[in-house]
Formats: C-alpha cells, sequence, structure tokens
C-alpha cells in the first residue's frame, strides 16, 4: 500500500459520506490491504479518526473474517485511541464480525460494562446485545446475568429497547 492511499484517506476524511466510505471500504477489500497499515488513522485528530471506526464497521459487514482477524489489534489499541469513545465501536464491530476467541473475557466484560452504563446510548446498548447473545450460545453460564440486566434495562430504556430485550428474554427462558 501506498503512504498515497493513506495520505488521501487522512485528507477526506473529514467531511466524507457514506458513499465515499463505502468506495475506500471496496478499494481496501479488494487490494487486501492489511488494517495494520491504517490504524495510525484512529490516532489523528476526531474529525478523522472518528469516520475511520465508521470506515472499518463497513469493512466488518464487507469482509467479516478477515476483519475478525484484526480485531485483536484493533483492541489491544483501544485505550490509544483518545479524540473519541472508541471501546464502544466494538459492540458494533464484534457484533459483524463475531468475538476473536482471545477477546472473549475482556469482550464479555465490556459488552456487559456497555449494557448497564447510564452513561451509554440505546444504539450501542442493542448492539452490545448481538455478540452477548452469541456469546451466551456459547457459555450459557451468562444467560443468568444477561437475563438480570435486560430485566433492570428494561426500566429505564426506550420503547424500542424493551422490546428487543423482551424478545431476547423470552429466548433466554
Amino acid at each position: 500500500m501506498s503512504t498515497l492511499f493513506l495520505s488521501q484517506l487522512k485528507e477526506e476524511l473529514p467531511g466524507c459520506n457514506a458513499m465515499q466510505r463505502q468506495n475506500w471500504v471496496k478499494h481496501i477489500v479488494k487490494k487486501k490491504i492489511p488494517l495494520s497499515l491504517l490504524t495510525p488513522l484512529l490516532l489523528e485528530k476526531r474529525a478523522i479518526a472518528l469516520p475511520f471506526s465508521w470506515l472499518l464497521s463497513g469493512i466488518a459487514k464487507t469482509d467479516s473474517a478477515t476483519f475478525n482477524k484484526s480485531l485483536p489489534q484493533l483492541y489491544a489499541i483501544r485505550k490509544e485511541v483518545t479524540t473519541f469513545d472508541f471501546e464502544q465501536s466494538f459492540a458494533t464491530y464484534w457484533g459483524l464480525a463475531g468475538v476473536p476467541i482471545e477477546n472473549e473475557a475482556d469482550a464479555i466484560d465490556l459488552l456487559f460494562k456497555l449494557l448497564q452504563s447510564a452513561n451509554v446510548n440505546v444504539t450501542t446498548k442493542s448492539r452490545a446485545l448481538i455478540p452477548l447473545t452469541a456469546l451466551t450460545q456459547k457459555y450459557p453460564e451468562l444467560k443468568n446475568e444477561l437475563r438480570e440486566c435486560l430485566e433492570v434495562q428494561q426500566n429505564n430504556s426506550t420503547a424500542q429497547f424493551k422490546k428487543r430485550a423482551q424478545n431476547l428474554l423470552n429466548q433466554l427462558k
């Protein structure tokens, strides 16, 4: 990958739209550009880092198997990203690409933390339910904890989240 492409992304990410990001996703996936070469964009100013995190979601949707292999590296640098709450992005990433086995313990902790936090928006909480549900299938002993969290959250959320929580509670029985 040339530094030209990285420079182009750095220049164009601020103010980009969804169509531009999708075109970059197609290019990255087609050219098999390693995400490790692009992750420095997460350490840039917010106007670059945040849209790059959205671009990462597009890569996860387009090529989830390859993206899953990059997740441990992305998770390892999450604390270095200081311009936005990158850690919350993992609810989306793990929902789209699955949780790598080496991140499962951390994922369980983080996803429950996001679900229980009063400072996390309903969208992130809803996205956290997707990988949490998959993890409860793999680790049935988590079902009671998830059930308890959902029961508490039902009283503190939107009608849409309450409906989703109730559906999941019905499945957990």
